[in-house]
């Protein structure tokens, strides 16, 4: 019986550790990158220090060809890196889909202040993006992705809290899992699924010594408990705790949910996580009862001047 349990066990820890690498695989195999997007989201750039492509390609100046509209340039590029960027056929914002088509390289102006924001997009070094049919209100980063992605990734309803306080039994289930008092009053980031009836929220639990606790946690409407994810951090760190001049204050607010999947592992949140100082963008993985935070090594780089 013991011999049975054992190889029970052991057959249930290794569908979890292939779960968790088969995720870290889909995560590293190309099919999805970043792109900052222009003031009026018709236009996104792979910005050249947050991606590697094979082979270089030829900018042709617009002035060369009147026919270029809307600041465009026309480009003609070798055959080596042109496959690795035309793939990128759908952009996602906002949980929307968007059909988007590679035109080429845009080289650097050698006028931007550095700040990697929407309104200093034509300065930058890049793969540029049209926008088809539609503009991208309100968008920065964008996930760019091929049809391999979106046929493992489903995207899910949802709709973002700001300044939304958790409900009393929220809160008072989150205290119970963590055995641990709260800071101050979790704050809701979104809700998503059918009626929106599932919940992702932030919360920043009760100092004790000089351990902090900033915690991200999923409840399902059919679950009794939370999907979580620790993030400790220390007063010794006051003032940039989890970010910089954060001055040791975790905020919901500070985490805007970009698109909700469903995968046949669970729900995968696309994440836009803003500071002082730039945006870093990420995966949170659900697995089982804890939420696996997956970098992409992505962040924009935004400091007020």
């Amino acid at each position: 019986m013991k011999r049975q349990i054992s190889f029970i066990a052991l057959f249930f820890a290794f569908l979890t550790c292939s779960f968790c690498n088969s995720m870290a695989a889909d995560l590293q195999n190309g099919n999805f990158t970043f792109a900052l997007a222009n003031s009026n989201g018709t236009r996104l750039l792979v910005l050249d220090d947050n991606q590697e492509f094979n082979g270089e390609v030829e900018a042709v100046d617009a002035e060369e060809n009147p026919s270029i509209s809307d600041g465009e340039m026309q480009f003609k590029g070798t055959e080596m890196a042109e496959p690795n960027l035309k793939k990128y056929t759908h952009a996602i914002h906002q949980g929307k889909i968007y059909n988007i088509q590679y035109v080429g390289r845009q080289k650097a102006t050698g006028e931007n202040d550095g700040r990697q924001v929407p309104s200093n997009f034509y300065q930058f070094d890049g793969f540029l993006f049209k926008v088809e049919n539609e503009k991208m209100i309100g968008a920065d980063a964008v996930l760019l992705v091929d049809d391999s992605f979106l046929e493992k990734n489903k995207l899910v309803n949802f709709t973002s809290k700001k300044r939304v306080a958790a409900s009393a039994s929220l809160t008072a289930a989150l205290k119970n899992q963590y055995k641990r008092g709260l800071q101050r009053t979790a704050g809701l980031i979104c809700t998503f699924g059918d009626n929106n009836k599932n919940i992702l929220l932030g919360a920043q639990f009760k100092t004790i010594g000089k351990n902090m606790l900033g915690v991200i946690a999923m409840k399902l409407n059919d679950s009794d408990s939370f999907c979580t994810l620790n993030l400790p951090g220390s007063t010794k760190n006051i003032p940039s705790v989890w970010r910089v001049d954060d001055e040791g204050y975790f905020s919901a607010d500070n985490f805007k949910v970009k698109a909700v999947f469903s995968t046949p592992g669970g729900y995968k949140f696309l994440i836009s996580d803003y500071g002082a100082e730039g945006i870093t963008c990420y995966f949170l993985l659900q697995n089982g009862k804890k939420l696996v935070k997956r970098n992409t090594n992505f962040t924009l780089y935004t400091a007020p001047m």
